[in-house]
């Protein structure tokens, strides 16, 4: 399974010795999937070869996590997170010039984009200071009753939301801090939460993790609050909840299936097979943010080297580029054969090295019915010495021909028709 994957991911920045020179920008996901625990030590020296190579630079291990395991819109959510900021940093400005309403504007569609990416670090202090800021406009106002509602918005997101001086009036740090000596004396409601399956899930209220669903929550403030339910493999479900005074809420949720992450748990099965699609490399490269994604697996040859000995095959399989079936390369050809698949359209030809293996066959001898298919015979034309031969084939059947028609000497009879003119 991909939990039992060790990820990495690498930057080459040099030219390739062969093909086309290899970007500067070119980045790689590698994936090394573990079928057995047997041939996990190997791939991982293959990984430390390659960490270690001072013609590759890695990116942060936070790709490779963000390509196997987050949940899809990754990236579009990031876009909000970011889109957010700017808006409340003009909706800060524009409040500063007493423009209130284009900044009251901004901060709506803030909180809206705060709130589909709320998963994201930083996202419920964002959310907190959103409310706070429309509380200083509606304060400005003297629109008492809004003001206390968003406080209680910030109180609920972030209890200790400690905002800077600089940019808050005394005003209103007065006011929040009256709002928080308050607190226990809010109304309060419950909330109810079953799932349609009989799977569980985690939930968060107003970003904060309260317990596992199915289940009751109780004692929660009167008002809205943010609800988040999720759980691996699936996509959350994300709501805006209004809880009653002295009532219980009832919240029935249906999960749906993650589709991206459907789709990459099938990486392992493929590469047992010995045939990943190659849309699904695509996709680990986009949603690390990668240009192209390598799968390294190890499998038996079938060759056997010794007693208790068997030869093993590194697979790789590039993005945009095949297979290629190796045996173990040493650390410089390694180099080379990844810059190759790299900078080529196609990949290069299999290595023939042995591996050795000490025990294998009597830990697991089951592996040996799962062979590695021997390689296809490289087509006859692709061999350099195919064009050759027949380009000597094609002058030597001229030169017989030229020399045929010549021994045969002039023509003894010619025979002309003439056509009388209409």
């Amino acid at each position: 399974m991909l939990w039992a994957a060790t990820l990495l991911s690498l930057n080459l920045g040099q030219t390739g010795e062969l093909c086309r020179p290899v970007p500067e920008d070119t980045s790689v996901l590698v994936v090394a999937v573990h079928h057995e625990a047997l041939w996990k030590n190997e791939l991982n020296k293959y990984l430390e070869w390659v960490r270690s190579s001072t013609t590759a630079l890695f990116l942060p291990k936070s790709r490779n996590y963000r390509a196997l395991t987050l949940e899809q819109g990754y990236a579009e959510r990031q876009q909000q997170l970011t889109q957010a900021k700017f808006k409340l940093a003009r909706a800060e400005a524009l409040f500063q010039e007493l423009d209130d309403q284009p900044a009251l504007a901004l901060i709506a569609e803030a909180t809206a984009e705060l709130t589909a990416a709320q998963q994201e670090p930083g996202a419920i202090k964002q959310l907190a200071r959103a409310h706070l800021l429309a509380a200083s406009i509606y304060l400005a106002r003297g629109r008492s009753g809004a003001v206390e509602r968003r406080l209680h918005r910030v109180l609920d997101l972030m209890p200790n939301y400690a905002p800077e001086s600089a940019k808050v009036s005394a005003r209103v740090l007065a006011e929040l801090a009256a709002q928080r000596g308050r607190q226990d004396f809010r109304s309060r409601g419950d909330l109810q939460i079953e799932l349609s399956s009989n799977s569980t899930a985690a939930i968060y209220i107003d970003g904060r993790y309260l317990g596992r669903a199915p289940g009751y929550f109780p004692e929660l403030f009167q008002g809205n609050h943010l609800v988040r339910v999720s759980t691996e493999n699936y996509l959350s479900y994300q709501a805006t909840v209004k809880i009653d005074a002295g009532q219980t809420t009832r919240l029935a949720i249906n999960l749906q299936k993650d589709p991206e992450l459907a789709q990459i748990s099938q990486l392992s099965e493929q590469v047992q097979l010995g045939n990943v699609d190659p849309q699904l490399l695509r996709l680990l490269s986009r949603r690390a943010g990668a240009s192209r994604t390598l799968v390294l697996s190890m499998r038996p040859s079938g060759q056997r080297i010794g007693s208790g000995q068997v030869e093993a095959a590194l697979q790789l399989h590039i993005q945009e580029g095949g297979t290629l079936s190796a045996a173990r390369p040493e650390r410089l050809q390694l180099e080379r054969i990844l810059y190759r698949l790299f900078s080529c359209k196609r990949p290069p030809k299999p290595l023939a090295l042995a591996i050795l293996a000490p025990g294998l066959l009597g830990q697991a001898p089951t592996l040996m019915t799962q062979l590695v298919p021997a390689p296809e015979p490289e087509p006859i034309w692709e061999r350099p010495w195919f064009w050759f031969g027949a380009a000597c084939l094609v002058i030597v059947g001229s030169g017989l021909l030229v020399g045929a028609r010549s021994t045969a000497g002039p023509p003894t009879e010619v025979k002309v028709t003439l056509i009388p003119r209409p």
